[in-house]
């Protein structure tokens, strides 16, 4: 499968939107979203092009959403279809080309110097950082975790959801990858303290969960697997809930919903409106002008 910045054949293309190339029956589109600034998609449909042998710096995450394709690393050639995601590691030589008529796909690209930070958090000596050239993980659950995430990424609010959501996805491929554990050592309370208190001074910020590792001193997906086993909840729905106990408080003061809003931090009145809702069960005005 291309790279990200592989470029369609121009005879057969016109400039889409922003985000892509559209032809009359094959569309090329490249997402990218600045919360998660390490992570590239390329979405295909409907394409029988064929590529020669090539590699990207980046690990490849492969998946067949329609029809079928044929793998081949290193000689070795393995036919892909949907539920399977296939893995490579950066610089591996590989191809990726239809089996039989045309087929859709997504090349997902996570930055190598993240994935290594994440293996290094995992454990292992220096020599077990290294990704298999490839790998095939037939799993469902992240073959549509990984459909859904692609989905909304372009459609994301909020900063921090987006980035646990692709930190959360990341980390359980590279797992699922390498056969290693989850990291499961017990973090300090005052890990879990401090991250309490950056958010709750940060309800009007749409900071990422890197911003919040960083502040903490944690790599983002251990800080997201221990801060969801202490308090229940991940960063962002712990952010929610401060936002709206504080959004109720300046509701009760007579301040108007827009300008709740935009004081606890989402991005429009109606998202403040259809949360609010989910979280009290009735509207910010209805609340207001409770009885």
């Amino acid at each position: 499968m291309p790279g990200a910045g592989a470029a369609p054949g121009k005879a057969d293309l016109v400039k889409g939107h922003r985000t892509g190339y559209i032809s009359s029956m094959v569309q090329n589109r490249f997402i990218s979203n600045p919360a998660v600034p390490w992570v590239e998609v390329r979405r295909t449909e409907h394409s029988e092009a064929s590529y020669k042998d090539h590699s990207h710096p980046e690990l490849s995450v492969g998946a067949v959403t329609h029809g079928s394709t044929r793998l081949k690393v290193r000689g070795r050639e393995e036919l892909l279809s949907n539920d399977s995601l296939v893995i490579i590691a950066p610089h591996t030589v590989h191809s990726c080309n239809p089996h039989s008529g045309p087929r859709s796909y997504l090349m997902v690209y996570f930055a190598d110097a993240w994935c290594h930070a994440l293996l290094r958090e995992l454990g292992g000596t220096a020599q077990d950082l290294r990704l298999p050239d490839w790998h095939v993980v037939k799993d469902a659950e992240l073959f549509t975790r990984l459909t859904g995430l692609v989905e909304g990424l372009e459609k994301a609010n909020f900063a921090l959801q987006t980035s646990e959501q692709w930190t959360q996805f990341g980390g359980d491929l590279l797992v699922a990858a390498t056969c290693r554990q989850h990291p499961g050592q017990a973090e300090p309370p005052q890990v879990i303290n401090a991250t309490k208190t950056y958010l709750s001074r940060s309800l009007e910020h749409n900071l990422t969960l890197q911003q919040l590792a960083d502040r903490v001193g944690y790599n983002p997906y251990t800080l997201l697997r221990c801060f969801k086993k202490n308090v229940g909840l991940t960063p962002h729905e712990y952010l929610l809930n401060l936002r709206i106990a504080k959004a109720k408080e300046l509701l009760r003061d007579g301040l108007a919903p827009a300008a709740v809003a935009a004081e606890t931090g989402f991005v429009d009145q109606s998202h403040f409106h259809r949360t609010f809702r989910q979280f009290v069960a009735a509207t910010p005005r209805q609340y207001q002008l409770r009885s």
